[in-house]
């Protein structure tokens, strides 16, 4: 299924804050269990995150998998 990110229903209040944040050189990154086909087109449509950490077929960026992700990339 490919759902146009364009009529996703996003928090304007969230997405101003990411966008400040952003704008302070803070590093915004999408984790997501969804599938990357999925998160990679929200990223690019919003075009506030720096990173897209998202499923892939092969490995399922759920739960404790996606805190070992982030841990992973920001050790600090």
């Amino acid at each position: 299924v490919r759902i146009d990110p364009a009529y996703l229903p996003y928090d304007k209040r969230v997405v101003a804050w990411l966008r400040v944040e952003r704008a302070k050189g803070r590093i915004i990154v999408l984790a997501t269990a969804s599938d990357k086909g999925m998160g990679a087109p929200v990223a690019e449509h919003l075009g506030l995150f720096d990173a897209v950490f998202a499923s892939d077929g092969s490995a399922n960026l759920k739960s404790s998998q996606k805190a070992q992700r982030l841990a992973e990339a920001f050790p600090q």
